[in-house]
């Protein structure tokens, strides 16, 4: 049998963002139907940002709908051929700048999840605060393929 943490780094592996812009290291836990928690040692993508004071608050919301797709993918399959992710809504509140030594914890909970859209909550933590929480809103897309 595979070990469930070996699928969660291939589907990590699989987001579209690379290095080091890929907000989402592991997956810590998925409770099918209720939520996923998944985290970032922020250190672990500082160099890029390094004359940056604080990670910056649009990289957590960029973290937060990383691990929704991820929920996502659990939830109804991961992404076929030419499938992307894209994010269609935001609607999130900060009330904490997040320093570069700590681990960023994302839990994602589906509020509306169908096939190919989901309305995701979504919470951020750091130091066992909530950083950031709201709402946002992802869809399945299928690319156009050359010649079609």
């Amino acid at each position: 049998m595979t070990n469930p943490s070996d699928a969660y780094v291939r589907m990590i592996e699989q987001l579209p963002q690379r290095p080091p812009f890929r907000f989402v290291e592991q997956i810590d836990r998925y409770e099918a139907g209720q939520s996923l928690l998944a985290s970032i040692r922020l250190q672990s993508v500082r160099g890029p940002m390094r004359s940056l004071p604080a990670f910056p608050e649009a990289c957590v919301m960029e973290g937060l709908a990383q691990s929704a797709v991820l929920l996502v993918q659990l939830e109804t399959g991961p992404l076929r051929e030419g499938e992307v992710p894209i994010l269609g809504s935001l609607f999130m509140r900060q009330s904490k700048a997040v320093a570069w030594h700590e681990t960023l914890r994302y839990e994602v909970k589906p509020i509306r999840l169908l096939a190919s859209q989901a309305r995701i909550g979504a919470t951020a933590y750091a130091a066992g605060e909530v950083v950031a929480e709201g709402e946002l809103s992802l869809a399945k897309i299928q690319t156009l393929t050359k010649g079609g």
